[in-house]
């Protein structure tokens, strides 16, 4: 884990989700980080990355996407539709 303590107040798993950490800080959007657990119809478990508080918004930063997280991504938004889940990938986050 990326160790961030000290200026976020929480670990998180790369520079870049430091770094969306410290965006949504800056914006005053409060977040919770890896919180929330999904069991998807295939049997797996889908933990966003962030979820605005007071929103039914998710944020999931993806460096890079692959096939098993796409599907994953896409699983969640057909099994919870209440839910908008926004992806930051690498042309987003650039």
């Amino acid at each position: 884990m990326w160790s961030t303590t000290i200026t976020l107040g929480h670990f998180v798993r790369s520079r870049w989700e430091a770094n969306v950490a410290r965006f949504l800080k800056l914006m005053n959007m409060p977040y919770e980080f890896e919180k929330y657990r999904f069991k998807l119809s295939n049997g797996h478990i889908y933990i966003p990355d962030f979820k605005i508080k007071n929103q039914n918004l998710f944020i999931e930063v993806k460096g890079y996407m692959r096939e098993e997280d796409q599907q994953k991504i896409n699983l969640f938004r057909k099994e919870y539709p209440q839910y908008q889940l926004t992806t930051i990938e690498k042309l987003e986050y650039l």
